[in-house]
């Protein structure tokens, strides 16, 4: 409990009784917003416990009046108003500006014809204030090459528990290798409000908003426009005719697309009116 301290000076003859009374209403900050204490004859000090309420709701940091209102006994108050008022600074809790993280999925392979590809932001407890997330990228796959970012931060507007990073997955026709990028969160500001983050008694007034876990997204774009390339025979080599003393034909193979990689083709001979080893070999280069 939170306790204050009411002096009786001068005398301290007879019993008095003191009503006091919290304002503004909330019936989510205290147990008790009102009620009375008892001074006994030569008691001169009391003390007015106040109990928070404890929850899990998220709060912003308030400010109360504790007022002496009462007073029977035949004792009177100080005619100094502010000796029969006291300021309740109560701290804000359960996060209400919110905890800021990537929700599911953390990975995902996409082609490179998906067009977009939205990477979801949970917030999670309070949705006081507008949130500024801040963001970067990295990774095998090169931005403004493979994949565009319009932006590098994202406005979260009170009340809004969820919002996503857009990514522009850029389709070209340029034969590539399966590569990956991230999303990485790396601060959160609240930007629509005024914050009081000074400590009193150990206790931080305000909290600001945070990045919870994970803060990492990631992305795969698949290998796309044949990497490996497309083999076939050139068009010379389609159809030949030889005369049988001609010797030895070559048959030339093209490779259009990509030329990653060692690629190795099989390949066979078929009998028509001719047959393999008695009118033709087959030999490679």
């Amino acid at each position: 409990p939170l306790f204050r301290s009411v002096i009786r000076n001068a005398g301290s003859f007879g019993t008095v009784e003191v009503g006091w009374k919290i304002a503004p209403d909330d019936s989510n900050a205290f147990v008790l917003d009102q009620g009375k204490i008892t001074f006994v004859p030569q008691q001169q000090n009391a003390d007015i416990d106040l109990f928070l309420k404890s929850d899990n709701t998220p709060e912003l940091s308030k400010t109360f009046t504790l007022t002496l209102e009462t007073i029977q006994g035949g004792a009177r108050f100080d005619t100094d108003p502010d000796a029969t008022a006291a300021t309740l600074l109560v701290a804000a809790s359960d996060n209400p500006h919110g905890i800021v993280q990537f929700s599911s999925p953390f990975t995902r392979d996409v082609s490179e014809g998906v067009g977009k590809v939205m990477l979801g932001l949970t917030r999670l407890f309070g949705t006081f204030g507008t949130l500024r997330v801040n963001y970067t990228t990295n990774g095998s796959a090169v931005d403004g090459s493979d994949y565009t970012l319009n932006t590098y931060s994202i406005d979260i507007t009170p009340g809004r528990q969820s919002s996503s990073v857009e990514v522009d997955v850029i389709d070209d026709s340029l034969p590539e290798l399966t590569e990956s990028f991230f999303v990485q969160l790396v601060s959160v500001e609240l930007v629509s409000q005024e914050s009081n983050t000074s400590v009193v008694q150990g206790v931080q007034i305000d909290t600001l908003p945070s990045l919870g876990s994970p803060t990492t997204s990631y992305v795969t774009i698949l290998e796309n426009d044949y990497p490996y390339g497309v083999l076939e025979f050139d068009a010379a080599s389609r159809r030949i005719d030889l005369s049988e003393d001609a010797g030895s034909q070559q048959l030339t193979l093209t490779r259009t697309g990509g030329t990653f990689g060692v690629v190795v083709v099989t390949y066979q001979s078929r009998n028509a009116s001719a047959g393999a080893g008695e009118d033709f070999d087959l030999g490679f280069d």
